[in-house]
């Protein structure tokens, strides 16, 4: 992410890492529930999936497993999905057991588990 200073210097601010997580979680809309599905997590926000009707500044409270709800802004919008920054970041601990209980393997920090070789191939002369 790039930001202009206040002396109009380019300055690259690093983004946060983006956990992959597939999850369903109950929300709060403009005092309708609804169902959003998580896709990504980091401390700041989220990016959600399966939520028509969001539009930029709406505020939406997510229920995240085993916390109070958590109200984020939405800071975008493209095809069916949101970006979320959360009011307040999660706390890395807090953030920490969510990734552990509901990461995707893909977005997981794992150790790559031991590949078979591959086959050696034999070709005729």
């Amino acid at each position: 992410m790039w930001l202009k200073s206040m002396v109009d210097d380019v300055v690259y601010v690093p983004r946060a890492e983006r956990i992959s997580i597939d999850l369903e979680v109950p929300a709060r809309l403009q005092g309708s529930r609804v169902r959003v599905l998580l896709k990504d997590l980091t401390c700041e926000g989220a990016k959600i999936d399966s939520m028509a009707g969001l539009r930029y500044d709406d505020v939406i409270s997510l229920n995240l497993p085993s916390l109070k709800p958590k109200d984020a802004y939405v800071v975008w919008v493209k095809a069916g999905s949101a970006g979320l920054a959360f009011d307040r970041p999660l706390h890395p601990e807090v953030f920490a057991q969510l990734v552990r209980k509901h990461a995707t393997v893909a977005g997981h920090a794992r150790k790559p588990s031991p590949r078979k070789p591959a086959p050696a191939l034999h070709l005729a002369a």
